[in-house]
């Protein structure tokens, strides 16, 4: 709902969105780096993003990797020592 200025209010919708969000599944830390699973949708592409620090903020470490089903997974090869990671779904 838009209330105007004037007094006059517009209504928009409604709206039906879904929303969905990737959950982590498990996460390895081993030689190779740090795998990251979550649960993964074929329709869809994700990108991982990454802090070592949260007071700079996240980088985006990779994208388009495709979705598999159930579980879609990412290593990061280049791991040390802690990290935050996020993981976003792409949509066009």
């Amino acid at each position: 709902v838009e209330t105007e200025t004037g007094g006059g209010v517009q209504e928009y919708g409604p709206f039906d969105r879904a929303v969905w969000t990737p959950r982590v599944e498990n996460v390895d830390a081993t030689t190779e780096g740090v795998t990251i699973r979550w649960l993964g949708r074929a329709q869809d592409t994700y990108e991982i993003w990454k802090s070592v620090d949260l007071r700079q903020g996240f980088e985006r470490l990779a994208t388009g990797i495709p979705g598999v089903e159930p579980v879609t997974s990412f290593t990061d090869r280049g791991a040390e020592g802690s990290a935050y990671y996020r993981i976003r779904a792409e949509r066009e």
